[in-house]
């Protein structure tokens, strides 16, 4: 699975789709009625628990997670993309 650099992290769910990415991709494949629906949205208490899990020697030296984790707070989000073939 490919992976992309988001504030010095390698990470799997950093190179996800934006938000409306998988819907016009959907459309322009014929589909009908694409929608997002959000199921979950990740606080920043969610990130540092997942943080927390990860070894120090993966994270650069002078990454300040309190700004990571503030700036992610709320723009992470576990979704389904939903769609008719018509």
């Amino acid at each position: 699975m490919p992976t992309r650099s988001v504030f010095g992290l390698r990470s799997p769910i950093c190179g996800r789709p934006r938000y409306g990415v998988p819907v016009t991709t959907y459309q322009s494949a014929g589909f009908t009625d694409a929608a997002v629906e959000v199921t979950r949205t990740y606080t920043r208490q969610d990130l540092a628990d997942l943080a927390a899990g990860i070894p120090a020697g993966e994270l650069p030296a002078d990454l300040d997670v309190d700004a990571v984790l503030d700036a992610l707070d709320g723009a992470v989000a576990g979704a389904f993309v939903r769609a008719t073939r018509p």
